[in-house]
């Protein structure tokens, strides 16, 4: 859910959506390098990669996921993001000055 929010292309199909991807050169310098200027098509990235697991623990291939404890927030993440979008939209219509 929240990659179709940050869709380089939020207008299209689920399956033709788009996000950025980048590849991690230096995790103490936070240096990044964009995979594809094109952006990776969202259906194509790998649920190990999801946004909540943070590194993978040695012992027994286990992950540190935090996806129980963010999925109360995530629950309602578009329609509450939708909204604030709409709420902003309006905001700005109605306090720009008039000519």
């Amino acid at each position: 859910m929240e990659q179709s929010l940050n869709a380089i292309n939020p207008a299209a199909a689920p399956d033709n959506q788009r996000i950025f991807s980048f590849v991690l050169l230096d995790r103490e310098d936070f240096a990044v390098r964009l995979e594809d200027d094109a952006g990776r098509k969202i259906s194509s990235t790998l649920v190990l990669n999801d946004l909540f697991s943070f590194d993978v623990i040695e012992r027994a291939g286990e992950r540190l996921n935090m996806e129980a404890l963010f999925g109360g927030y995530e629950f309602r993440t578009k329609q509450d993001t939708l909204e604030l979008l709409r709420k902003l939209r309006d905001a700005f219509r109605t306090s720009r000055p008039k000519c």
